[in-house]
């Protein structure tokens, strides 16, 4: 008896320590390296010149000519490849021009919610599944149409996404003058990061089409304050170990969610360090995405969301046209049985593939040939009639 519990109190004792143990390994064990395919969305990458410290330093990395770098890029240590959190800091400002928003999916009143300026408002858009034959995903559109009071002057757009919402897969902006032409100002592209740029435009209405593949939030929408005598400037800011060195990647063409650890209190900081970064050259790395796997790579396809090999654009416009949506009734043409009839319900009341709103002929044998019913009832009525003469002639 003594050796049994003897037994039993070691196997306790071995399994209390053996989880207190794998608890702590756990807990030491920090974020994740960068992997190979987070590392491949990044076409550039460049080394920061940290200079050489004694204590962590908070530092701002001057990147300006590095481009736009809105959640466009990963900051890592050289040697471990372990992303490190950053913030980045730039001097742009919105336009404080009173605006409303419309879409077809939601009332005035929740639409204005993407530009009214207030991060507690907010508009959503549930994300319908459909597949093409193929079983390729099929994007969701929604087209958002912003005003202003009055003309604005801008070049990009910044987005605010909801917490944890993935965040809009491909963007296209236009402008729209008083006689409703559209002009468009960025042609659809993979949305990546949170800014999107344009050449400078001066309008009171733009027109912004958003492609989607999970439900999608829009906090705010801030057109871009223009000024053409202030250079704009943009950091990196970030806590920096002695004897540490890092890189960043960037100017990503898909977004790739990136683990970067715990968050330090970068806000508001005294007596910033400024440094520079080194020569920027190509990622070994980088793969050309190529987001529906049609086998053209996005920044060729004319159709990125779609797989769509045969690249057909009928009305030339560099947009394929799976992508389009002719009748502009929030239904893309690849899953639209009416190309050029709206028609919201995509009713097919026959069954063929085609909707009725531009189904000039009718597929269902009976209801094309409302003779049948009659020829069948009065085939029927005289069988009936037949067979009681016969019944009357026997008895």
């Amino acid at each position: 008896m003594k050796n049994k519990f003897w037994v039993k109190l070691s196997a306790i004792g071995f399994v209390f320590f053996g989880s207190v143990f794998g608890l702590q390994n756990v807990s030491a064990a920090g974020p994740p390296i960068l992997s190979l395919e987070q590392k491949s969305v990044y076409s550039q990458v460049v080394d920061v010149e940290v200079p050489s410290l004694s204590v962590p330093t908070v530092v701002d990395v001057v990147v300006d000519e590095l481009g736009n770098l809105e959640d466009n890029y990963i900051l890592v240590e050289s040697s471990s490849q372990i992303p490190r959190a950053s913030i980045l800091t730039t001097n742009r400002r919105p336009i404080l021009e009173k605006m409303r928003a419309q879409d077809p999916l939601n009332p005035s009143s929740v639409s204005n919610g993407a530009v009214d300026g207030d991060f507690q408002t907010y508009v959503s858009y549930d994300y319908n599944e459909q597949k093409d034959p193929k079983g390729n995903i099929i994007p969701n559109t929604v087209t958002i149409d912003v005003y202003a009071e009055n003309d604005i002057e801008t070049e990009s757009i910044i987005f605010t996404f909801g917490r944890n919402v993935r965040p809009a897969q491909a963007i296209q902006v236009s402008s729209v003058d008083s006689n409703g032409k559209e002009d468009i100002i960025l042609s659809r592209r993979v949305f990546n990061g949170s800014r999107v740029s344009f050449p400078l435009t001066k309008s009171s209405h733009f027109r912004v089409t958003l492609s989607y593949t999970d439900y999608l939030r829009i906090v705010e929408m801030q057109f871009q304050e223009y000024s053409p005598d202030e250079e704009v400037s943009q950091k990196i800011r970030f806590n920096a170990t002695p004897g540490q060195t890092y890189q960043i990647y960037y100017d990503a063409d898909r977004y790739m969610p990136v683990d970067t650890g715990e968050k330090p209190r970068l806000a508001d900081v005294d007596n910033v360090q400024l440094i520079g970064v080194g020569s920027r050259r190509d990622n070994p790395d980088y793969l050309q995405a190529d987001t529906d796997g049609d086998g053209v790579v996005d920044a060729s396809d004319n159709c990125d969301s779609v797989a769509n090999p045969e690249q057909i654009d009928v009305d030339g416009n560099n947009v394929g046209d799976d992508c389009e949506d002719f009748d502009r009734d929030g239904i893309m043409n690849i899953s639209d049985n009416c190309l050029h009839e709206v028609n919201v319900n995509q009713s097919d009341e026959d069954g063929d593939g085609k909707g009725d709103a531009c189904d000039g002929e009718e597929s269902r044998l009976i209801a094309r040939n409302p003779w049948i019913p009659i020829v069948t009832i009065l085939s029927v009525a005289v069988i009936v009639v037949l067979l009681m003469l016969r019944v009357l002639k026997k008895s």
